[in-house]
């Protein structure tokens, strides 16, 4: 896959242009670029089939890259005291 344009949800304060940043965007990167379908053909081709979106070797891909370099996978996180991303508002947990 290639990268046409990359927008910032984010961009404030030092961090975003620290080496630290620049590591972590490059591996982003790089697990994008690692994505590819068939499996292995180093390009993406969408499979003409109804119901067949590509989510799922788009993810395994890009998920599998970001294994590889030891990240930790679709882990939720706490970003305020009563903000969780991923939790559905009102849910019992």
């Amino acid at each position: 896959m290639k990268i046409v344009k990359i927008e910032f949800l984010v961009k404030s304060g030092p961090f975003h242009q620290s080496s630290e940043f620049e590591a972590i965007l490059d591996e982003i990167k790089n697990a994008i670029y690692s994505v590819s379908y068939p499996e292995g053909n180093g390009q993406f081709v969408l499979y003409p089939v109804k119901n067949a979106n590509g989510v799922v070797p788009i993810k395994k891909g890009f998920l599998g890259f970001l294994d590889s370099n030891k990240w930790k996978l679709e882990h939720r996180m706490s970003i305020a005291s009563r903000l969780r991303p991923g939790i559905k508002a009102g849910a019992v947990l």
